[in-house]
């Protein structure tokens, strides 16, 4: 079983979790399967996600946040999302507690930063890895770290030089402003707001607007309150903290004409009547 061992102890990784916006239509994501098992046929490959919608590192920051405690330790998520915008990016190696997260330096691993400070950030040599490949880098980086120490794969770089991405949630101009991070196969919209946020802009008193004219309806405390007729705000879906826009028939998504990158507005009404 491979091991990554840094200057302080010894780690066993035994999973490779796959995260990627290379969709399913062809054999890209296989692809990367098979060069992981050709360098290491005894690691488990997990396909984390290869639905990132194209390019958009916001979804994927969500997806990782959300889900990496859900693997056990010795997992490394191996990132790669918009591939040719990240040409000119350097690649970064973190160990945070009992995880590990490989991929670009575009803000991907901004969310689980947040919430796990890393122990260690590398950044990656392409000599050392003999590859410019930027997806051979990152998966030679994950299988074979085993036979260095972290520190020879790249050289130490300081956590505060990373690339990190804006909050998901802003207020401007008195109101909430946030996004759709994703939409899932029911057509609910998963934005970037969380209940916490929410709260402390409103005490239920609001109203929102999807786009430029959708309004949804009133905060649901479970599923069983949504309406069948306007969208609501659910908070304890599947998505962590993060807000589910749902109806209780039909698709939000239909219904609203959003898509990823949609902004999403909360007002609060007794601040609009002052």
């Amino acid at each position: 079983m491979p091991t990554i061992t840094t200057n302080e102890h010894t780690v066993k990784i035994h999973s490779v979790a796959l995260l990627t916006d290379l969709g399913t239509k062809d054999c890209s994501a296989a692809s990367l399967e098979a060069m992981i098992l050709r360098k290491n046929f005894g690691i488990r490959v997990i396909h984390m996600s290869h639905a990132v919608p194209s390019g958009s590192v916001s979804t994927a920051a969500m997806f990782l946040e959300v889900n990496y405690r859900n693997y056990p330790g010795g997992t490394a998520f191996v990132a790669i999302v918009n591939s040719e915008a990240n040409k000119n990016s350097r690649i970064i190696f973190a160990r945070c507690s009992e995880y590990y997260f490989i991929g670009p330096d575009n803000g991907i691993f901004t969310r689980v930063f947040e919430r796990t400070r890393p122990h260690q950030i590398i950044e990656l040599n392409q000599k050392r890895l003999h590859s410019e490949d930027i997806s051979n880098m990152i998966i030679s980086a994950a299988v074979l770290s085993n036979r260095f120490l972290l520190s020879d794969l790249g050289e130490d770089t300081f956590g505060d030089s990373i690339v990190k991405l804006d909050p998901f949630t802003t207020i401007q101009d008195g109101k909430l402003v946030t996004e759709v991070l994703c939409i899932n196969n029911r057509g609910d919209l998963i934005i970037g707001l969380t209940e916490k946020e929410l709260k402390g802009f409103t005490n239920g008193n609001s109203v929102g607007i999807i786009g430029n004219s959708v309004r949804f309806g009133n905060f649901a405390n479970n599923s069983s309150k949504l309406s069948q007729y306007v969208p609501r705000l659910l908070f304890n879906g599947s998505f962590g903290k993060y807000g589910v826009m749902a109806m209780k028939k039909g698709s939000t998504k239909d219904f609203s004409g959003a898509s990823i990158g949609t902004k999403v507005t909360i007002s609060n009404i007794k601040q609009d009547q002052q």
